[in-house]
């Protein structure tokens, strides 16, 4: 017996409301019919939906799992890796940096760089490039910087760097960027010899400089007369050991500053300035000293480094 004849008997007998449309309808053959289709689309709808969330989670599973493993990659202080760089941008060797700050950076198969995240971190929030190499981090890098960084806040580590920052790390950086900016022109300089000099050297240093027809008007005056300051005060005083290495890290950092400037000046005789920036630094003191012979030696090199310039300034003439 189906719906239909039940709600006869049933309406014969007394038994139920007449009046009630939905009690008619809901014994419709038709209409059961099309609740038992209905029913089954969505069952076969739940299923279809649940395989594919199913799906969904174990690809967003795998993917967090490889996201960890590479994250964990990249933090693992491998110290049998031939880094490009000794020291990281806050000044500390790299074997002393934290494990949970530690981070290093693949730019080629055999190029890798180690960093403080810290520092790194700082970096993103003014541009995205390899302080190293001036090449742009790619977007998966920068992305995992920051996941990191935000890792390690969730778990309460400390990751504002410290507002002084080492004058090692700012020289070394500064001594990078330099290098780079040269290497981009073609030229490979020996920019760490400048390392090797005292003050007294390093003065002549920018003296060479200032003796060329082709570099002297791009040095700003006002940097060259702060550097004759400190030599006139290192030349008159005796200072101690401490006092006279901040002296020569501050000379350098301006002599880089002087150079990187004259570098960023880009036009027909950009190369040839940095060529004779480079003639200069090969033209090396071989006595680093302050004693009366070194001096003379110097006075003799200074000759020789003015000669030199001379000829890349009769080379631009004759470009001319």
């Amino acid at each position: 017996m189906n719906y239909k004849r039940k709600y006869i008997m049933l309406k014969e007998a007394g038994l139920i409301d007449e009046t009630d449309i939905l009690l008619l309808y809901s014994c419709d053959r038709t209409i059961i019919q099309q609740i038992k289709n209905k029913r089954r689309r969505l069952n076969d709808l739940f299923e279809s939906s649940n395989q594919k969330i199913t799906l969904i989670q174990n690809n967003v599973r795998n993917f967090l799992i490889r996201q960890k493993f590479k994250d964990f990659s990249a933090q693992y202080k491998n110290m049998y890796i031939n880094y490009q760089n000794n020291y990281t941008l806050l000044g500390d060797e790299i074997k002393n940096v934290p494990k949970f700050y530690f981070y290093k950076y693949c730019e080629s198969d055999s190029q890798y760089y180690a960093f403080d995240i810290r520092s790194l971190n700082e970096i993103l929030k003014i541009g995205n490039k390899n302080p190293y190499t001036l090449n742009d981090f790619p977007n998966s890098i920068v992305l995992q910087i920051k996941r990191i960084i935000k890792k390690l806040i969730d778990n309460k580590f400390d990751v504002i760097v410290p507002s002084i920052i080492p004058k090692e790390s700012i020289v070394t950086s500064t001594l990078a960027s330099t290098y780079n900016k040269m290497k981009f022109l073609n030229i490979y300089p020996d920019i760490d010899k400048l390392l090797k000099f005292n003050i007294t050297f390093l003065f002549y240093y920018l003296q060479d400089m200032m003796t060329s027809p082709l570099l002297d008007k791009f040095i700003d005056k006002t940097i060259y007369h702060k550097v004759i300051d400190i030599y006139n005060i290192y030349s008159r005083t005796r200072l101690s050991k401490s006092t006279e290495k901040k002296y020569q890290d501050q000379i350098l950092l301006y002599i880089l500053k002087i150079i990187n400037n004259i570098l960023d000046i880009t036009d027909d005789y950009q190369h040839i300035r940095a060529l004779a920036i480079n003639e200069i630094i090969h033209n090396n003191y071989e006595i680093f000293g302050d004693n009366s012979s070194s001096n003379n030696n110097t006075i003799t090199t200074l000759q020789q480094n003015s000669n030199n310039i001379l000829n890349l300034d009769d080379e631009m003439e004759n470009v001319d």
